[in-house]
Parts: structure tokens; sequence; C-alpha cells
């Protein structure tokens, strides 16, 4: 495990690193890597100017030498990253599962942060530790809780390549979706690599076959020589810098890209944050039932107070998209210079069309019988009309009716995946189109009845 000087450099940029006392939480003892004598003085003199020329000079000698790292062999490993901070006035603590610079031992797999140590850490360091760990939710829940508020955290970790290091890879997705479910800031995000020359590049058949050949079946591996020698893959590692905002326990966040159902929104609650939130619910309901009946107005400071507390309690939980669109049109209508407002809501209406994408059909208002479309959660004349031109031109004008009147929740589903399946006909490259057909069906399928014949 390392960090680049010129790494560390970029990272101590940020001003909110220039105060001392400045304390630091280093998950995996680090090495430093890579490190020029020129480099380490100019470092060393930017954050703590007042050493002694000579032995400054010294220092950055055996300091990189120490952080060498061979092209083909590696790092010398004899340049340790806490000893350098240290040397600049910061308070340094690492843990690790080694012995190393002023490292306690700790098993991310199993311990919990001490509570004198929560929120204590104004840096912590995550720089090719995790992906060695089993355990990644305790591990993520450890820095989450060492970093104080307004603290940074700073994970440097393989993205793709490196076959027969560690036991993960990182998708990019995971550290936004983390950012999302603990209200991270994300300050930077980058891509390291692909490197140049044969470090670079991992050799498929050498990395994931050549190091098991005593554990893998011999025909096994003769299909993997046969398919994979010569083929490689670059090797590229992602760095993030988040900064904490909110003082909260870890939420772990959840993978939906390729769910076709919906998620549960009190997945992960605690109990008194699903009573929390079964009040809110009602507080939306009657809101929605307000604003369906036309007859009333709703509080649209009621309805930003709702959107502030939804999102204090669920992450992945929002208000209504009828209630925001409101709010939104009547905080414009007060004050028609918010462009940020205006953006708001075209970015919710680009979100309402590809959650319900038969409303990018215009409602065909000419030749509808406004008798024929009922409200009623069934329209069985609409269905049951055999032209599929007209039954199309119905189907999107009640489709645009329940919408007006945010009820697209009891649009009938027989009739929306017709409308879905000849809407591809006329769109046929629409992907929302075929997303959402595959969530009716999903739906639709098992209500189906198989008879047996008699």
């Amino acid at each position: 495990m390392g960090i680049s000087l010129k790494e560390l450099t970029r990272l101590f940029k940020d001003p909110r690193l220039h105060q001392r006392p400045l304390r630091v939480l280093d998950i995996g003892s680090q090495n430093l890597h890579g490190a020029s004598v020129a480099q380490i003085l100019v470092f060393l003199r930017a954050h703590h100017p007042r050493f002694d020329k000579d032995a400054m000079l010294d220092y950055a000698r055996a300091l990189s030498l120490g952080a060498n790292v061979h092209p083909e062999f590696g790092g010398l490993n004899g340049a340790w990253l806490g000893d350098l901070l240290e040397r600049i006035g910061i308070d340094y603590l690492s843990y690790d599962i080694f012995n190393g610079f002023k490292t306690q031992i700790f098993d991310l797999n199993v311990e919990e942060l001490p509570p004198s140590l929560r929120g204590q850490f104004d840096l912590v360091l995550n720089c090719g530790t995790t992906e060695h760990v089993l355990n990644q939710f305790n591990s993520f829940r450890v820095i989450h809780d060492a970093v104080k508020v307004g603290g940074l955290i700073y994970h440097a970790l393989p993205m793709t390549g490196y076959l027969d290091h560690g036991y993960f890879n990182y998708n990019p997705r995971l550290f936004f979706d983390l950012a999302t479910a603990n209200q991270y800031a994300i300050r930077k995000f980058s891509y390291g690599g692909p490197d140049k020359g044969p470090r670079g590049l991992d050799g498929m058949l050498e990395k994931l076959v050549g190091p098991y050949r005593s554990l893998i079946d011999d025909k096994l591996a003769e299909r993997l020589d046969a398919n994979w020698a010569g083929r490689q893959i670059p090797t590229v590692n992602i760095s993030v810098v988040l900064e904490k905002i909110r003082s909260q326990p870890f939420r772990t966040s959840l993978e939906l890209s390729t769910t076709v159902g919906s998620v549960a929104t009190a997945v992960g609650l605690s109990e008194p944050e699903q009573h929390a939130l079964g009040e809110l619910d009602a507080i939306e309901h009657a809101m929605l039932d307000k604003l369906r009946s036309g007859d009333s107005v709703v509080d649209v400071a009621a309805i930003s107070d709702l959107a502030r507390n939804l999102g204090k309690i669920a992450v992945r939980r929002s208000v209504s998209p009828a209630l925001e669109t409101y709010a939104l049109e009547e905080y414009i209508r007060r004050d028609p210079s918010r462009e940020d407002l205006k953006n708001r809501l075209r970015q919710l209406q680009t979100m309402t069309t590809a959650a319900h994408p038969l409303l990018r059909f215009a409602d065909p208002e000419d030749g509808i019988d406004p008798m024929v479309i009922l409200m009623d959660g069934r329209e069985q004349a609409v269905l049951e009309m055999t032209a599929d031109r007209d039954r199309f031109a119905y189907a999107i004008a009640a489709y645009h009716r329940y919408a007006r009147a945010s009820r697209l929740h009891d649009f009938p589903l027989e009739i929306e995946c017709f409308a879905l399946k000849h809407g591809m006909t006329l769109a046929p490259r629409d992907h929302d189109l075929r997303s959402r057909l595959g969530a009716v069906l999903a739906v639709l399928i098992p209500r189906m009845k198989l008879t047996h014949k008699t």
C-alpha cells in the first residue's frame, strides 16, 4: 500500500488541511511511493518552512531512497507516510493488522471504532487498503465514523485490472451512491491510468490462471489457456475526495440499476425512523388529496418542510413529483427571476417523462370523446376498442388526464401495456418505453391465469 508525493501534494492543496492541529487516520499504514529529493523539499518547505536546511536535505535524501519504486519489482517500502506527516505537525494514527509507523492493530472485518475516536479526524485516508478486506460494510462504516463533520475522506483504490491484487475492484457507482446515502459532498473525482508499459497491463492468463494452477481442474485450465492467452486488461485506479456534511449514523447504499421493482423506502431504517417516515407519508397523502381535489390551496412552505424532513430520514425517499412541481411553479410565480427553480422544474419534468414515457406523446384532444374516459381505474371502453389507432389515441388521452389528476398509479396497466408496445413501433429507439414496458409486464405476467384442459 502506498501513496505518491504528487498525489499527497494535490490532496493537501485543500486549505482545510493547512490548519493545525490536524488529525489524520490512515486506514492501512501507508508507504510513500515515488518522491524525488526536490519534491520532498518543496513539500516540507510549503508546510513547515522552519527546518534546518542541512538536516532537511539529509532527511529528503533518505526518504526519497525509501520511496523508490522499481518499474519491475515495485516499491522499496522504506518510507512511512506517517513519518512525513508528523514532521509537518500532523497528529497521525494508522489502523492495520501489521505493525507500522504509529499503528494500532485493528481488524476492519470485525472491529468498531472506539467511541472516543468517533468524529475526531480531519482526514481519513484509504489508499489501497479496503480492497483487501472482506467486510466492506464495516470498513466504510469505520471510515465514516472516524471523520468529523467538515472533514475529508480520501479513497484511492483499484478500479480495473489488478487481477491478483486483493479481493475487490471498485465501480465508480459505489462512491456516488455512498455520497447520496450519507449526504457526503464530492469534492474531487478522477481516474488514474492506464499506466504505460508492462506495469500498466495485467496479463489475464498470468494473473488469473498461473497463480492457481494447483487448484484448478486441468481441463478448465486448458480452456482458459486457449481463451485468454495473450489477452491483457489495463490497470486503472479511482480517486475520490468526500466531505462529511452531517453528523449521522453510517447508511448503506443500495445498487438499484438492474431492479425492475420499487425498493421499500424503509429498507435500512431503524424502528424510530420507520415510525417517523410513516407519519410523514400520512402528511404527504393528505397534501396529495388536497391537490387532486382542486378545491383547496396546498401550503408550499409545508411541501418544502416535508421534502426536507423526508431527506433527513430516508435518502431514497423524496417528495412526490406532483407536490414538488406544484411548489416549484408557485415559487416561480412569486419570483420569476429564479433560474435555479426553473432549471429544477425542467429537470423534474425530464425525470417524470423518463419514468412515464407515454407522456412524451402529445395529448390528442381533437376527436376524443371526453365522456369515454371515466377515470374509474378500469377504462373498459378503451380496453375494448378494436382499432389500434383509436385505442392508442384514447389511451394517451386518458394517460394525460390521469397524470393531470396525479393519479397515474390508478391507470389500468393492461391499457398502459398496449400503449407502450404501440408506442415502441412509433419510437423504436426510446429506451424509456422499453424500460417501462418491462416494469409493467413484471406486474401483469404474475397475474395471468393458466387453466387446465378439461
